[in-house]
């Protein structure tokens, strides 16, 4: 199509500037901070046509959560509940699927069938399949590009809620995620949800978006039902968060980015070198960036003639400890 001849349109918001329609939008959060009980939160006030902070209040909408992790029975109704959504207006689904092509047609057909506006997929894994390899962007991308063109056919928001990797925090956050960053690269938007390492106050933050620039972010507070029978909490938000300014940092953008993604790639365990050089290429390092990258980082070990692996460096591994250079 030539350009002249392309329509233009504002970008749909559901909630400006957090989550898009017709695209797909992530948010990523350590275990435990909340992300879940965010999600009822985002769908109760979707479906009441309640505005969420800092956004405008839409007509009440029909909203579909896939769950992985919680029983619709005995949590996820319950937090929904907790958070005043319109239960008529909410599908539910906590049975585990691979999500393939087949999958994603049957879902754009519920999705017309019932007017869905909003789709929460929680969490990542589960619903990705045992024989996809999360960390390598070949074997990601076809499956993200099911979501995003469901996303854009039906006119729907999509939010995939994944884990971040609790022991690797790093620098940028963009590649602290479970999962390929090529995840993260089609996503219009990614939203972090976090705490506070001393004073425990959690907040929600855009880290990622394609229009705009991100904003401050959002603090949040889930506290205990007043009813000592109900177990779940009730979220309320408590207004704009500043973080810290972050600290200046020499290092290149580039190198960083390789420093994170490494961290990520040797998350599981020791790889054969060969297998990071070829993933680190994919992804657009080059071997000197990769070099460098693993510079106090990475242990090196020579496991038959001509092949060698490299592993995270453990905490106990005193530093300055010399690093063989790999066979490749």
């Amino acid at each position: 199509m030539r350009a002249d001849k392309v329509v233009l349109r504002d970008i749909d918001w559901l909630w400006m500037p957090y989550l898009q329609r017709r695209a797909l939008n992530l948010m990523t959060g350590d275990p435990g901070v909340g992300k879940s009980t965010i999600v009822c939160e985002i769908v109760a006030r979707l479906t009441r046509g309640q505005a969420l902070p800092g956004g405008v209040a839409l007509p009440p909408m029909n909203c579909w959560m896939m769950n992985g992790e919680d029983a619709n029975d005995d949590t996820t109704a319950w937090r929904l509940r907790n958070q005043g959504a319109d239960m008529a207006r909410v599908r539910l689904t906590d049975k585990r699927e691979t999500m393939t092509p087949q999958m994603v047609a049957r879902i754009g057909k519920e999705v017309r069938t019932h007017g869905i506006e909003f789709l929460s997929i929680d969490p990542l894994q589960a619903w990705m399949g045992k024989d996809i390899d999360m960390n390598r962007a070949n074997e990601t991308r076809e499956w993200s590009s099911y979501l995003r063109d469901l996303a854009m056919i039906e006119n729907v928001a999509v939010l995939i809620c994944r884990h971040r990797r609790k022991a690797l925090p790093g620098e940028n956050r963009l590649y602290s995620g479970i999962g390929s960053i090529d995840i993260t690269g089609l996503a219009r938007s990614e939203i972090s949800a976090m705490q506070h390492p001393k004073t425990k106050e959690t907040w929600l933050q855009r880290i990622k978006g394609n229009v705009g620039k991100n904003p401050d972010g959002v603090q949040y507070l889930i506290e205990p039902h007043p009813d000592p029978k109900n177990p779940h909490g009730v979220l309320k938000w408590l207004g704009v968060y500043t973080p810290a300014p972050a600290t200046v940092s020499r290092t290149p953008a580039k190198l960083k980015e390789c420093i994170e993604w490494v961290k990520v790639r040797l998350a599981a365990g020791p790889v054969p070198v060969t297998d990071v050089v070829r993933d680190a290429a994919h992804e657009g390092f080059s071997f000197r960036t990769l070099e460098r990258a693993k510079v106090g980082l990475v242990k090196s070990t020579q496991v038959t003639k001509g092949e060698w692996i490299w592993e995270l460096l453990s905490s106990e591994t005193p530093p300055g400890d010399p690093i063989p250079p790999p066979t490749v």
